[in-house]
């Protein structure tokens, strides 16, 4: 009797099942003993076919990288997203494994070199799934091609009248999200900015949705990218899943919420890019798209409007719960594709002028018989304002000083705080 291959399924997804009946089909000489996805309900779907004992037997895993280290399965069968394909195939042959990869193979001519470059200097197997070259159709014009039925063949043209309707894009969230910004799209707009990116720099063109991977996937992705410190989600709408209308505001703040816990948990920042409504609001925060579900979940909204689409400059609205409310004016830099700051409201408001003001004048003064002066904000507030007509505490000469810092250096007084 052969030794069975310890085989294990990546990936869970739509084509799955196609793996699991294949296994099903092969079971003398296969023993599946793993199968691995960020969503464990779609695990338990794809095992359902297998008898109650061998399901039972069957570990589960959410990280592909533990499953190798743990099973050093012989035999891998890729089913992840197209995008993932490369580097789930790699780790698999670095695993000591033979594999069999969904189509594409890669994304990238340099990609699927370097599968085969690494299944060759190990002595693996790496096989893409191109299942249709066995449909009967395709084998009978192979027949009668060797058979030089056709004669000698000089040119030759396919056409393949397949069309993907709606609801398989509809099938995986994750389908579809390239057709907004591809690699090069993205790398074109890369290269508008710098030619000198710099290696923490990652992109992601496919994603699943939350509650149904993609917090995984971020999670993932921190864990090998420990120095993460920003996650850009563009746009938020891509990642959403359809949800119950009749409570829009719950299902708006759970979606930003469940990213906000992520965020405290890892200590990052994760930045949302969302729509806005095109029926303008003196309030540019009712002009978000959605219920106030989204602004009431979020630590911080920005809000940038222009007044028209080919305008360069541009106001950016802030509010959040540890910034003050403010209104910045920026200019787009045509050459650099840079926002510059053109004016603050918070610096430039009457209130924050009588501020600076009132601060100028006795920190003048302090500095002509203390030119470098250094000292507590206790200390400093009792120097300029002993008499305490001011009122000029501690904590308020530390915020005036930090939030008057230009203003100051305007004066001639340069603050380190």
């Amino acid at each position: 009797m052969r030794e069975k291959l310890r085989y294990a399924l990546i990936g869970c997804g739509r084509i799955a099942p196609n793996h699991i009946a294949a296994y099903l089909n092969n079971a003398e000489d296969l023993d599946l003993c793993a199968v691995c996805d960020p969503v464990s309900e779609r695990m338990e779907a794809v095992l359902r076919p297998l008898p109650e004992q061998d399901r039972a037997r069957v570990r589960r895993y959410t990280d592909h990288r533990e499953l190798l280290a743990k099973e050093a399965p012989q035999l891998c069968a890729v089913a992840t997203e197209s995008g993932l394909h490369a580097q789930v195939g790699l780790d698999v042959l670095r695993a000591g494994s033979n594999v069999i990869i969904e189509k594409p193979l890669a994304l990238s001519l340099a990609d699927a070199r370097a599968l085969i470059a690494e299944a060759d200097a190990r002595g693996l197997k790496l096989c893409a799934c191109h299942q249709n070259r066995f449909n009967k159709s395709i084998q009978k014009i192979r027949s009668a091609v060797e058979e030089k039925r056709f004669g000698r063949m000089l040119h030759g043209t396919v056409h393949v009248r397949w069309n993907r309707g709606e609801e398989y894009y509809r099938q995986a969230p994750w389908r579809g999200l390239s057709l907004e910004d591809s690699f090069q799209r993205i790398q074109t707009r890369l290269f508008d900015l710098t030619e000198d990116a710099p290696l923490t720099l990652h992109f992601a063109i496919m994603a699943d949705t939350l509650k149904h991977g993609l917090e995984q996937q971020i999670e993932q992705f921190l864990t090998e990218h420990p120095a993460t410190k920003l996650v850009v989600i563009d746009t938020l709408q891509r990642v959403r899943s359809a949800g119950d209308d009749s409570n829009l505001y719950a299902n708006d703040y759970q979606d930003v919420g469940l990213l906000k816990q992520l965020a405290d948990r890892h200590h990052i920042a994760i930045l949302l890019i969302h729509h806005l409504r095109k029926l303008h609001d003196d309030d540019p925060m009712n002009m978000i798209s959605g219920s106030t579900g989204l602004s009431g979940a979020a630590d911080s909204t920005f809000v940038l409007q222009k007044s028209s689409r080919l305008a360069n400059i541009a106001s950016l609205h802030c509010t959040g719960r540890d910034i003050p409310d403010r209104t910045l004016k920026l200019e787009f830099g045509e050459e650099d594709h840079v926002w510059k700051l053109l004016e603050d409201s918070k610096t430039c408001s009457t209130t924050s002028k009588i501020s600076t003001l009132q601060l100028t004048k006795p920190l003048s003064e302090l500095l002509r018989a203390d030119p470098e002066y250094l000292g507590s904000p206790s200390a400093l507030s009792a120097k300029i304002g002993p008499d305490g007509t001011l009122g000029i505490t501690p904590k308020k000469v530390t915020r005036l000083v930090r939030e008057s810092v230009a203003a100051l250096r305007e004066n001639g007084i340069l603050a380190d705080t």
